[in-house]
């Protein structure tokens, strides 16, 4: 039986903000893994509300100190914080969002070969634009489309495993339209289930 750790970082939809009965795909992913019966499986959920690349380049080599193991694996998932508008100008660009993605995954390297970045999910602009939770701050998915290539340009040169996953979600699985509902939380956690149980094996 190997013990693994499995480490996710990113923002409010790694944390499961509003999906209030089973918080989000990665506690999903926790509670599938404690069942696992040949292996001992650890899912840490280090999803930080608002959190951009800038934060995760911050914190993630603490935070994985802490939780490293000698068979790990780290999932990335963010971005869609480095594509916001505010007051309509970019609140980074798109030369350093890649600058940083290629930061994250030198830094996840250094712990592991075992690695996943799952990219962006899109939105619906008569939510987002603005957010309704602050009328500086927007979200469009032309944008987050731009950013997502650069996670899978980044992913495919440094040959890390990509999961694209924008065109998962409709409109309906959407809490306020950047957030995943339910349903949308259980999509994710389907398709990111898939790639990681065939890194366990």
């Amino acid at each position: 039986m190997k013990d693994i750790n499995i480490l996710v970082f990113g923002d409010s939809i790694v944390y499961g903000l509003y999906d209030y009965k089973h918080l989000g795909w990665c506690e999903r992913l926790k509670n599938y893994y404690i069942n696992d019966q040949d292996h001992t499986i650890c899912t840490y959920n280090l999803g930080i509300p608002g959190n951009t690349s800038f934060d995760l380049i911050n914190r993630i080599e603490n935070e994985i100190s802490f939780r490293r193991s000698d068979d790990m694996i780290i999932v990335l998932s963010a971005g869609i914080n480095d594509s916001q508008l505010v007051d309509h100008i970019d609140r980074y660009s798109i030369e350093q969002f890649e600058d940083n993605i290629k930061k994250l995954i030198n830094i996840a390297k250094k712990y592991t070969d075992k690695i996943l970045y799952v990219g962006l999910t899109k939105v619906d602009e008569k939510r987002c634009d603005p957010v309704s939770f602050n009328k500086h701050k927007a979200y469009k998915n032309a944008k987050i489309m731009a950013y997502d290539r650069v996670i899978n340009d980044c992913c495919n040169k440094m040959n890390i495993t990509y999961l694209k996953v924008y065109d998962l979600l409709d409109n309906i699985d959407l809490y306020d339209g950047l957030h995943p509902n339910e349903t949308g939380h259980q999509k994710l956690f389907n398709e990111i289930k898939i790639v990681l149980n065939k890194m366990i094996l």
